[in-house]
């Protein structure tokens, strides 16, 4: 079966990456990082890059309007985006909304700045107002991920990544909620990921597995979870990259 890394950072190089990927997306999370680091992209990768509407908006809007960039990452902790910077966020994105660019938002909760988790209802509010934006759940919620798929199960343009909570989680009470996730979310709308370096790749893809062989999860269904469905979000109107 074809593999696609749907959550990838290519930080610190791919030495004990372990796995063999047909496509990945390699996400930057800083604008500096993607400046010095997006030399190292293979041409069978796609990337998204931080969507800094705060400081680097018109960097981020050239880079939009280049094709080079297949979606765009909102990650509120590092960001440090509050409930009341959300319709800053929305207005900026309008502004790209033509170029119906995906947008993945960070849902792993984590650490003591309450303020800046990620926010479910903001998330939801976003997916509501941008209908033909494709709009992925990074991480699925991790502790939460339960709640976010009763809440956004429904929505059309809304698909869970699994990357890092089933290796980081795989120990917890929720990892039954994955379980349950794998079983009963369409597998139109499953991406599977690592999010690699900061988990094993290995260890992430073994954990998959464990949940697909489980739960029964049949051929067709696993190659939509594994490869199509990201190829699907991020291959959408890329020109080329350079």
């Amino acid at each position: 079966m074809k593999l696609f890394d749907c959550h990838f950072h290519i930080t610190n190089g791919e030495t004990d990456y372990g796995i063999h990927t047909a496509a990945r997306n390699v996400i930057f999370n800083y604008i500096d990082e993607y400046q010095t680091k997006k030399g190292e992209i293979k041409k069978s990768d796609f990337i998204s890059l931080i969507f800094d509407f705060k400081r680097e908006f018109n960097f981020v809007e050239s880079e939009v309007e280049s094709g080079r960039i297949a979606a765009l990452k909102v990650h509120s902790r590092l960001q440090q985006i509050s409930n009341e910077d959300y319709p800053s966020l929305f207005s900026h994105y309008d502004r790209l909304k033509t170029k119906n660019i995906p947008v993945i938002f960070d849902a792993f909760y984590f650490g003591a700045d309450l303020q800046f988790q990620p926010n479910l209802s903001r998330i939801l509010e976003f997916a509501l107002t941008f209908k033909d934006t494709k709009v992925v759940v990074a991480h699925s919620g991790g502790i939460k991920v339960l709640e976010y798929f009763l809440h956004l199960k429904e929505l059309p343009n809304v698909y869970f990544d699994l990357s890092f909570s089933l290796a980081y989680l795989s120990k917890t009470s929720v990892y039954q909620d994955f379980k349950n996730l794998l079983q009963y979310a369409s597998p139109d709308k499953l991406m599977f990921g690592t999010d690699y370096p900061f988990i094993s790749a290995a260890n992430q893809l073994d954990r998959f597995w464990e949940i697909a062989n489980t739960v029964r999860i049949p051929d067709e269904k696993l190659q939509k979870i594994l490869f199509q469905n990201s190829w699907d979000v991020f291959a959408h109107q890329i020109k080329s990259i350079e």
